[in-house]
């Protein structure tokens, strides 16, 4: 968690943000007021977590150890 990037948190929140109008657009929130803020909560969590979990194997960082210096 200490070398994750501005662009890869700006991507999770995007993407955190992004399924929670996926699933209020789908109607997968409850109308029950706590169960609508714990599927809200999880929708937000999942959709950023996701980013930051698989962010590294598509973007891989640039190994410089391998040059001569």
């Amino acid at each position: 968690m200490i070398n994750i990037s501005r662009t890869e948190q700006y991507t999770a929140i995007a993407v955190g943000i992004a399924m929670f109008f996926l699933f209020y657009h789908l109607h997968l929130i409850p109308a029950s007021y706590e169960a609508g803020r714990i599927v809200s909560a999880a929708a937000v969590a999942l959709g950023g977590g996701t980013v930051i979990i698989i962010w590294p194997f598509i973007f891989k960082k640039k190994d410089d150890s391998d040059r001569p210096s």
